[in-house]
């Protein structure tokens, strides 16, 4: 179980679905910090750095409930591929978007390989405070790039 200290954001972007082809709306959770066990990453109050949290088996309630009330279509489904269960991104034809493709590979929705591509993100801080145990894991390293180039909205 992950700690998360917020302020957390909701990033979204668009993705083109595997199955029919058509362009969507896909969303992800972000935080500057978190604690994974003893191990602290980025301290807390350094917010140059992006975490992007995937695989999201559990969170807690009224953050998936503001997530859903932005992207009705991020749900907790199964994933074959994964062969696990955790919160993901669905097309409206009903097939998942597979974090991995989402998150890890180049080009993908939260995944930008440019200054260009990172300008179609957009994120926003969520109304939450203190510190938040999720069961997911994260990436980072391409966060500092959405920060940097991507568009900051209000909530």
């Amino acid at each position: 179980m992950l700690k998360i200290h917020c302020p957390l954001y909701l990033i979204t972007s668009q993705e083109p679905c595997w199955k029919c082809g058509s362009s969507q709306t896909v969303v992800a959770i972000g935080t500057h910090n978190l604690q994974d066990g003893e191990d602290v990453v980025c301290e807390v109050g350094d917010q140059t750095e992006l975490l992007l949290l995937n695989n999201i088996a559990s969170m807690p309630f009224k953050v998936f409930k503001y997530v859903a009330q932005r992207n009705h279509r991020y749900m907790k489904r199964h994933s074959r591929t994964a062969g696990s269960v955790y919160y993901a991104n669905t097309c409206e034809c009903g097939a998942n978007f597979g974090d991995f493709y989402l998150f890890s590979e180049p080009g993908g929705a939260f995944f930008p390989e440019t200054e260009a591509d990172a300008t179609s993100i957009k994120y926003h801080a969520m109304p939450f405070t203190g510190t938040l145990p999720f069961d997911c894991g994260y990436s980072q390293g391409i966060g500092e790039l959405i920060l940097s180039h991507g568009t900051q909205e209000a909530a």
